[in-house]
């Protein structure tokens, strides 16, 4: 990946590093999942509108993950760890 998008500041990366990569395999079923820019926004502001919860990008990457992995989650126990410190609503 040339160009490395900013958006998701917190955990914007070319790639994932070999150490934590491995750390990784050896916990979870998938792989790493690419969230799309449109879906970050529309669940950060999903999340601040219906619930009243400001997240920041990175802090909500893992209710925007659930998406992508509802087949494999149904009818299993989901814990989704939220954030909200960095938000800059300009951007």
């Amino acid at each position: 990946m040339k160009n490395v998008d900013t958006f998701a500041d917190g955990t914007a990366m070319r790639s994932v590093g070999t150490f934590n990569y491995n750390i990784l395999k050896a916990c979870i079923e998938k792989d790493i999942q690419v969230i799309p820019k449109n879906k970050l926004c529309f669940d950060i502001i999903n999340a601040y509108q219906n619930d009243g919860i400001v997240l920041e990008p990175s802090g909500c990457l893992s209710i925007s993950a659930l998406e992508f992995l509802k087949n494999e989650i149904k009818g299993k126990n989901v814990i989704c760890i939220l954030s909200g410190g960095n938000n800059d609503l300009m951007r």
